[in-house]
């Protein structure tokens, strides 16, 4: 498969919607993680399949809902996030080099 990257590099993208934030990953392992205020919601591990997807669901005010998405083709670099169905980012997701403490370990879940 096309790499526009190097593989021993974390590479993600924060982003702020209303009073939350979020951070999708490509983890050194492949997997797809979404995070929101830094609690893991979702992970997809690496697969054949294209895209990977991971998703929530959050209530920001009173039962008013927000859909956050995100499909990262492997193939071509590319990681799309939408809102409510509204893309927010779409590109090849930047080296990261901020803060990551506060991440698990890079493993698949049990």
């Amino acid at each position: 498969m096309k790499s526009g990257f190097d593989n021993n590099t974390m590479r993600g993208i924060e982003l702020k919607h209303r009073h939350k934030t979020y951070h999708l990953f490509i983890r050194l392992s492949g997997a797809l993680e979404l995070h929101m205020d830094r609690c893991l919601r979702k992970r997809r591990e690496t697969q054949a399949a294209e895209p990977q997807y991971v998703w929530t669901n959050v209530e920001l005010e009173w039962e008013e809902h927000h859909y956050i998405e995100a499909r990262y083709f492997q193939s071509r670099d590319e990681l799309i996030i939408t809102v409510n169905r509204d893309e927010v980012w779409r590109g090849s997701p930047p080296v990261w080099n901020a803060d990551t403490v506060w991440l698990r370990d890079d493993e698949p879940f049990e």
